[in-house]
């Protein structure tokens, strides 16, 4: 709110002014008796409710002849989507032309970039930060800025997510979006650790895999290599409980009698690549899985 006061000459015996809107308060005197010129020293500027600056301001002249004057700095409050600035309470001397205010949103006395207005939604980065709103009054080259109280953005701590440890014969149920998606969380074991994203309505056309088995092992005709971790597939409660087998592959075709968790690499593998092929099958359909693969060098 800006306070536009003019200053003019009183006389001996001054009469009651009239009461001015706040906007353009004009403070002067006038009544029949010769005017003298007389030197003020300050007003006592009052303001009515409702408005949040009501009260009374002592404004000195000497101030106002500076530049605009802050009465009452701008305050920081909730709003509806982060937080909300309260003008400050300000006057100016109205003969030296208008007066331009702007403001800027600081995090901890840093300006926050493209916060120039009298909302500001903080940003996780913010958490733990003293906030303020500037306002500055500029009133041609001079000007004045005025600080609300800082605000500290409260840190808060990110929950734990649940752990749930599931019976054997118990079934999760998934919530799914209006896009039919659902989102699963995998915080132990470690090999299956991290967040997917399913289409819910694959489950019905068979198990879907969210990570798939890992092999490992020296990789020469007569050594050895083996599946690290079994992949993950997930299947719908309703169809008929999973089944899994795995085969192992050569350059992407089953090798015969391989379906153990290990396999000795045979002189035929040289110079080929070896997976594991897992395939998980319920009553509504099945799907395969190929591990990562490795390729064979010459004999040991």
């Amino acid at each position: 709110m800006m306070l536009k006061i003019g200053v003019g000459y009183a006389p001996r015996a001054p009469r009651a002014l009239q009461a001015q809107p706040v906007q353009g308060l004009l403070v002067a005197v006038a009544s029949d008796n010769a005017s003298v010129p007389v030197n003020p020293v300050a007003l006592t500027v009052e303001v009515a409710a409702p408005s949040p600056h009501a009260g009374s301001y002592l404004l000195a002249l000497a101030d106002l002849a500076r530049g605009p004057v802050c009465l009452a700095a701008p305050a920081i409050r909730d709003g509806d989507d982060g937080l909300a600035a309260e003008p400050g309470l300000w006057a100016c001397d109205a003969a030296r032309g208008p007066v331009v205010v702007t403001r800027q949103w600081l995090a901890n006395g840093t300006v926050i970039a493209d916060a120039a207005g009298l909302s500001f939604a903080p940003a996780a980065s913010h958490a733990g930060q003293d906030i303020v709103h500037a306002e500055t009054a500029a009133q041609g080259e001079i000007r004045a800025t005025s600080l609300s109280k800082a605000l500290a953005l409260p840190i808060v701590a990110t929950p734990e997510p649940a752990r749930l440890s599931v019976a054997g014969d118990a079934t999760l149920g998934l919530v799914v979006d209006p896009a039919g998606t659902a989102g699963i969380e995998i915080i132990e074991p470690q090999i299956y650790a991290g967040s997917y994203t399913i289409q819910a309505a694959e489950l019905k056309k068979g198990p879907l895999w969210l990570v798939p088995a890992r092999i490992g092992g020296t990789a020469q005709v007569g050594a050895s290599l083996g599946v690290v971790s079994r992949g993950l597939p997930v299947g719908d409660g309703d169809a008929a409980p999973m089944s899994r087998q795995g085969q192992w592959q050569r350059d992407g075709a089953p090798i015969p009698d391989a379906t153990g968790e290990t396999y000795q690499i045979q002189a035929a593998d040289a110079g080929r690549r070896i997976g594991f092929l897992e395939t998980a099958t319920d009553s509504h359909g099945a799907r395969r899985q190929m591990s990562n693969e490795i390729a064979i060098g010459g004999t040991s």
